[in-house]
């Protein structure tokens, strides 16, 4: 079977999952993962990999990333309990919720981004986080590099990941000027099914690609 095909028919798998049908993919027992690349490298071909996604904004380097937490309306109160004292009244000032979809950065001692939240509404927990909350993202958030605060489960942790590559998606096919504009990047969660993710992302920006 040709990769081209195979990368589609993963696709297809990985939606049925996302999409919560009736007839549900569970997600693949934990295996190998591809590897990602280090600053200034390149992707390794594998059997996910897609040309349509040509802005990946993933990386596998967590130094100098800064925190993104995802909060619940519910988990808001202890977490600004726990923050320093410029972070907890950054957010206060900018009367931040934890609304679904809303996202704030917050400033570090220097002036710069020291972090960003995501807000969840009323999930009970980030464990019920699913790719929509994380859809956009890299275009709502400051252009740095991000690594995910909250422990997640590993589905909670996949579908964040399908939804970060999902959002990057851009329509640029007919466009003579290419979008130059940086964007955030996502350090990949370490108990994120990378491999599943990434073909998800693959079959909706195929879709997407073809429809047009």
């Amino acid at each position: 079977m040709s990769a081209w095909l195979s990368t589609r028919m993963a696709g297809v798998r990985a939606l049925s999952f996302i999409a919560g049908g009736r007839r549900r993919t569970p997600l693949p027992a934990a295996g190998r993962r591809t590897p990602l690349p280090v600053a200034g490298g390149r992707t390794p071909p594998t059997l996910v990999s897609c040309r349509l996604m040509e802005e990946i904004l993933l990386t596998a380097v967590e130094a100098g990333s800064l925190p993104l937490w995802f909060l619940t309306e519910s988990e808001l109160p202890r977490w600004l309990s726990l923050q320093p004292a410029p972070v907890a009244n950054w957010v206060r000032a900018h009367a931040f919720q934890a609304e679904k979809h809303r996202a704030l950065a917050y400033p570090n001692a220097d002036g710069g981004v020291g972090g960003a939240v995501v807000g969840l509404g009323a999930l009970r927990s980030v464990g019920e986080l699913k790719l929509w909350n994380v859809a956009g993202l890299s275009d709502r958030l400051p252009a740095d590099t991000y690594h995910v605060a909250n422990e997640l489960r590993r589905d909670a942790a996949t579908h964040l990941l399908a939804g970060w590559l999902m959002g990057a998606y851009r329509m640029t096919r007919y466009r003579s000027v290419q979008p130059v504009a940086q964007r955030a990047v996502l350090v990949v969660p370490k108990e994120a099914d990378r491999a599943y993710a990434e073909a998800a992302g693959c079959g909706v920006d195929w879709c997407k690609f073809y429809a047009c």
